[in-house]
């Protein structure tokens, strides 16, 4: 049984990326021994693309080759039940070019020597760019947070109670509220480009933002079980005053933790999605 490099680009639009891809399947279809598979970008598939189905139909090792950081795409894949066995994701945008990404894919499959190749499937389809949260299992906490805080019904809970985002393309376009809301860092939007951390980065892990643990226990009316009060009886610290670190909220006089972080980049992002939310899921009402 081959080994398969699947090569999932997005070149549209952009020459480099065009020929980064030509080079890439030309290298590998000449002279490595595999079988590539060339199609269109993973993240964007629609959730009942028969695609999903052929990917899941693929045996053996494999190597995936995306512009998304491997573990988005390691999740993302394993949502979609074509996870199993030995995969290894790799992120495009490292390599500078073909030859270097070609070097990387043979090292991950451990290939000792050349081979006549096995040729190329192009599964293809029009996909359209869709934005929406990929969760890592491994880090989740079945909090149940992001779905309460979520306007728009993105994530539902199965029969035992486990969130899963069911409804991604409900989520809003650049909004990536839940991910500064997770206390775990399980949320993950890999094309946000403000943060690596929330778009998935190698090492990183989002922290949670007092500004959207704020509005979490805002919207949700609950008591913080820290400082034990209600969004009623906090309101947002200041510059230079304390703030609960798992509601955000001030702290009294003598209170311990962290600083405020009111005025923040962070914060008058979240606080102008949120607004911006607000209104959306004001109209649909």
């Amino acid at each position: 049984m081959p080994s398969i490099v699947i090569i999932s680009l997005d070149a549209l639009g952009s020459d480099t990326v065009s020929s980064f891809l030509g080079d890439l399947l030309d290298r590998c279809v000449a002279v490595s021994g595999w079988q590539v598979v060339q199609t269109p970008p993973l993240y964007h598939l629609a959730e009942d693309s028969a695609l999903w189905q052929e990917i899941r139909t693929l045996r053996g090792r494999r190597v995936i080759v995306s512009d998304l950081y491997p573990r988005p795409l390691e999740w993302l894949l394993r949502r979609h039940g074509a996870g199993e066995g030995e995969i290894v994701c790799l992120d495009a945008r490292r390599y500078s070019n073909a030859e270097d990404c070609f070097t990387a894919i043979k090292q991950s499959l451990g290939e000792e020597r050349e081979a006549t190749g096995a040729g190329l499937l192009r599964f293809e389809e029009p996909v359209t760019p869709r934005w929406y949260p990929i969760i890592d299992e491994s880090r989740c906490r079945n909090c149940h947070q992001c779905f309460q805080f979520c306007l728009f019904g993105v994530y539902t809970l199965d029969a035992a109670g486990k969130v899963a985002v069911t409804r991604p393309d409900e989520c809003k376009p650049g909004c990536p509220a839940c991910s500064r809301l997770c206390p775990a860092g399980a949320i993950m939007f890999p094309l946000y480009d403000k943060d690596p951390a929330i778009a998935g980065a190698p090492g990183t892990t989002p922290a949670p933002d007092p500004a959207a643990r704020r509005l979490y226990y805002q919207r949700t009316g609950l008591v913080c079980p820290a400082c034990g009060r209600t969004a009623h009886s906090r309101r947002s610290p200041g510059p230079k005053e304390r703030c609960c670190p798992e509601c955000g909220g001030l702290l009294p006089a003598g209170g311990t933790e962290t600083g405020g972080e009111a005025g923040n980049e962070v914060q008058d992002e979240i606080d102008g999605l949120i607004a911006r939310l607000d209104r959306l899921a004001r109209g649909r009402t």
